[in-house]
Formats: C-alpha cells, structure tokens, sequence
C-alpha cells in the first residue's frame, strides 16, 4: 500500500537490487518531487528495465533523491537487478481501491489508532467493511477500534460528510467506544486528527482519551473550544477559535511532554499554540473514544479519528490534512 502521484516517471541511472537515485522525468511525465512526493512517505512503484519489471513500494528521500524497494511482485520473482538504464513511476495497484488504501494516516509511521469512514466505506445500510491486517503495512496490532459490547459508543448515522456516512457519538451515560485488547496507549508525544461537529458548544466533550488518569485526551470544552487535557488531572492547553455548533470541521493538535509544546490546527490553519508541562503516561487497553467513562459523552458526530505516538512533521500534517480536505471537503 502506497500513496499516488500523478503523471510521475523518471529515469533511473542506478545499478543493482537496492536504494535507487531517483533521475529527471521521462517525456512527458514529471518527477517525484515536481508530482508532490513528501519525504519520507511511501509510495508504490513500477521499475521497467528493458522486458523486466518490477512492483514495489518505498520510501520515498527528498534529499539525495532516492527510493526504497520493498518487493510486491516481479517478472523474476526477486527485486530486479537494474542494469542502469530503467525507468521508475509511481503507479496504483488493483488493491489501492479497497477498503483503506486511500487512507492516508495508515501510510505514516507511528499511527496508533484511526477511525475513518471513507477509508472503510461506512454505510448506513450495509455496515462497514473491516480491512484484514494482511492488507495493512506495516502491520500495528490494531488500527481500528472494536466496539464494546457492553457499552457500545457508536452507530451509523444517517449524516454524510462529502457523500460518506459518519457516526453518531451517543451523547448518553456511558455510551463509548473503546479498544481492542493488547493495544498500548500514548505515552509522551501525541499528533491527532479529528473530522467532526457538535450539537453543544457549552458542555464538556470528549474525543477520545489515551489511556486511563494522567493519559492524553483531546475534548472540546466549556467554552466551545478543541482542548487537550491530561485525563482525570489538568488541561494542557486550547485551540484560539471557538466552533459554531452542528458545522463540521477537521482539526489537529500536536503535544510533546517533554518540552511541553502544544499546537492546534483548524482547517489546514494554526489556531492556538503554547508550552505547558504535563507528563503525560497512559495504560495498556484503555484507549477509547466518545466519552471518559461516564461522563463527558461526545454529543455529535465524527467522520475521522486518528492519532500518532509522535509529534508528526509538518510535511507529514500537511498530507493527512490534505487527505481529509479532499475526502470530506473540511
């Protein structure tokens, strides 16, 4: 699983079955970096050498320029022996229109859990179709979150987002979502997104909780405002902008404990940052979502949930801000 470039081809000078320099475009293609490769993301490609070819995917190095090669499949069963005169371009494969190979979060390191109901193809009559962790890479214990069956956070709505169903967050006692078993927390360094809209902006909500007291947590607050908080003890620090209610909107917020640093982002824009420390620790399966235990239910619905165990960069926040701009059109 890769992301997609359009129109990108280029030639490659380099020999043998590693690292390839990636050389200028092929006529009347253009290359990685004028197509918008983003450093250190990973793409799926086609080497061409003469009749041989091969399918793999890689990570992609601004600086140098080069490509990794990890083999999907080839004329010769291994990865090619380049001969110095190949070409390389970033295609899609037959699988790339499955169930969560548009869903960019999955193809950035670190991801811990993602909710995202393009990349599952929610839909309020047929359910929602769950990937196989075959079809994941590299493969986390878990991307998506099992519903508890005790007290279930979730339905699907009949709310669309840019023509994809979403979820409702039940705004009742208790009503959450939480994690499926021998799944780690965040500890220390956050990034997460959110595509959502509330019905209230004067209550506590919340988003979702990394773990258990003293744990990460993003809500709204009182004030109508996205704020992360350290769970059961303080907040950490709030977005600058308050939301309109029943509008829907994507967010981001960045957390280091180390350093204390705090910055949130409302539609591609920065909203509020500054430095509070809070040393932030979680506990193993006791991430959930839509509600802290029994109170703080979420009183809306949600389109997207995503969160990493590090401070992501900013070319890395650009694509998943993208991805969700394009997806949902927030």
């Amino acid at each position: 699983m890769g992301l997609l470039l359009n129109r990108v081809k280029v030639s490659t000078a380099t020999t043998g079955t590693g690292t390839v320099t990636l050389g200028s475009a092929v006529s009347p293609y253009q290359s990685y970096s004028a197509g918008g490769a983003i450093d250190q993301m990973t793409y799926t490609n086609l080497y061409e050498d003469g009749t041989a070819w091969e399918l793999s995917t890689g990570k992609y190095t601004s600086s140098g320029t080069t490509m990794a090669r990890t083999l999907i499949a080839s004329s010769t069963g291994s990865l090619l022996n380049l001969s110095g005169s190949a070409t390389v371009a970033c295609v899609a494969m037959q699988t790339d229109h499955g169930a969560v190979d548009w869903c960019v979060p999955l193809s950035i390191p670190d991801l811990v859990y993602c909710w995202d109901s393009a990349g599952l193809k929610l839909n309020a009559s047929s359910g929602f179709i769950l990937p196989t962790m075959a079809n994941l890479t590299p493969a986390f214990p878990s991307y998506f979150f099992n519903q508890s069956s005790t007290t279930p956070g979730l339905a699907i709505s009949s709310a669309t987002l840019n023509g994809y169903s979403t979820i409702d967050a039940l705004n009742s006692s208790n009503n959450r979502c939480t994690a499926s078993t021998n799944d780690t927390g965040i500890l220390h360094k956050v990034t997460a997104f959110a595509v959502f809209r509330s019905a209230s902006t004067s209550t506590y909500q919340d988003l979702f909780s990394g773990g258990g007291a003293n744990s990460f947590g993003l809500r709204l607050n009182n004030a109508g405002k996205l704020e992360a908080v350290q769970i059961a003890t303080a907040a950490i620090g709030n977005e600058t902008t308050a939301i309109t209610a029943n509008t829907w909107y994507q967010a981001n917020v960045t957390y280091d404990d180390s350093s204390g640093a705090y910055a949130f982002r409302r539609g591609q824009a920065a909203d509020g940052s500054g430095t509070n420390v809070k040393a932030i620790s979680a506990v193993s399966n006791a991430l959930f979502y839509d509600g802290n235990g029994s109170t703080h239910d979420f009183n809306g619905k949600i389109a997207h949930l995503s969160w990493f165990n590090r401070v992501l960069s900013a070319a890395e926040i650009a694509a998943v801000e993208t991805y969700l701009n394009t997806t949902y059109g927030v």
